[in-house]
C-alpha cells in the first residue's frame, strides 16, 4: 500500500475520458526504455534536466512524481489512477523514445510507499543515477536561503531579485541545521531503499557535474543511456538559463556553520564516508 492515502485526491480527475484513455492506451506506444534520477534538493537537478532535454534523445526528466505537480499532470495526460498515470506519461513524454524522471526520496515514499511498489513500475535493472552534493553543508545553506527568500533558481528570477535575496539572508545556525537534517534524512531514506530493493544507481555529484560542464554531462549520460549512438552524438549547446546563485555570503555561512556545529557536521560526514569505505 502506498502513501497516497495521505493525499487521497492526488489523481482525482473530473474530466477523465475513459474512451479516450482506452484509445490512447492502444494507439500510443510506450517509451522503449526509461531511466531515473534520484536526487536530493539543491543538488543541481534543474540544471541537469535542462541538459538532458537539450539532447532531445533522453526524455524529459521532470519531477513527474512530485505530489504537488501530479494533479495538473494527471488532467493533462487524461488519467485517474497511478497505473493509468504512468501508462500515459510513458506514452506522451518520451523524446528519443525514452521516458525519464527525477524523484526525491520523500516523493518516492509519498507516491509509492517504501515497501516495493516502485520496483513494480521501475525495476532495479533499469538505469538510474543518484545525484547528491559532496558538500552537504553548502547544500543546506543553499536550501535554507532558497526557502527563506523564495528564490530557488536564477532561471526566471531577475538579477536584482537574486541580489536582494542574498542581502536578505541572515545567518541562522538553527535554520541551517534544520535543512541539513532534512537533506540528510532524504539521503538515509534513499540508502535504505537502495539496499532493501537492490538498486545500484550510478552516483554523480553536483561538484562533478559543474566540473564537466553541460557538454561533458550530456556525453557522460549518453554513454550510459544511449551507448549505441553515443559516439555519433554531437552536443549542440542550448541556452542553460540556470546560473549559480550562491555567493560569497553562502561560503561565509558554510565556514561559520562548520565551526558552530562541528559535532553535527562530523556525524553527517562519518555516515557518508561509511558508504564508500
Amino acid at each position: 500500500m502506498s502513501d497516497l492515502s495521505l493525499r487521497p485526491n492526488v489523481f482525482k480527475n473530473p474530466d477523465f475520458d475513459a474512451v479516450r484513455f482506452a484509445r490512447e492506451l492502444e494507439e500510443k506506444k510506450p517509451a522503449h526504455r526509461s531511466f531515473g534520477i534520484f536526487f536530493t534538493p539543491r543538488s543541481g537537478s534543474s540544471w541537469l534536466t535542462d541538459v538532458v532535454i537539450g539532447t532531445k534523445l533522453m526524455g524529459k526528466p521532470h519531477e513527474w512524481f512530485n505530489p504537488n505537480f501530479i494533479p495538473n499532470i494527471t488532467r493533462g495526460v487524461n488519467a485517474e489512477t497511478l497505473d493509468g498515470y504512468i501508462e500515459m506519461i510513458r506514452r506522451k513524454h518520451k523524446p528519443g523514445g525514452i521516458f525519464s524522471f527525477e524523484i526525491t526520496s520523500y516523493q518516492l515514499r509519498r507516491v509509492f510507499g517504501m515497501n516495493g511498489t516502485f520496483p513494480g513500475y521501475f525495476p532495479p535493472e533499469d538505469i538510474y543515477f543518484y545525484l547528491t552534493r559532496e558538500d552537504m553543508v553548502a547544500q543546506a545553506v543553499s536550501l535554507a536561503k532558497a526557502v527563506q527568500t523564495d528564490v530557488f533558481h536564477s532561471k526566471g528570477s531577475a538579477p536584482d531579485a537574486v541580489q536582494a535575496a542574498d542581502e536578505a539572508f541572515p545567518y541562522d545556525a538553527d535554520l541551517i541545521e534544520e535543512w541539513l537534517d532534512h537533506i540528510f534524512g532524504q539521503e538515509k531514506l534513499f540508502e535504505t531503499f537502495f539496499e532493501t530493493h537492490g538498486y545500484k544507481p550510478i552516483r554523480i555529484t553536483y561538484e562533478q557535474m559543474t566540473g564537466m560542464g553541460a557538454e561533458g554531462v550530456a556525453h557522460y549520460l549518453m554513454r550510459t543511456v544511449r551507448p549505441g549512438i553515443a559516439k555519433k552524438f554531437t552536443y549542440e549547446p542550448t541556452v542553460i538559463e540556470h546560473k549559480k546563485i550562491g555567493t560569497s555570503r553562502n561560503a561565509e555561512y558554510v565556514d561559520r556553520f562548520r565551526r558552530d556545529r562541528a559535532k553535527r557536521v562530523a556525524e553527517v560526514e562519518a555516515f557518508r564516508a561509511g558508504l564508500t569505505a
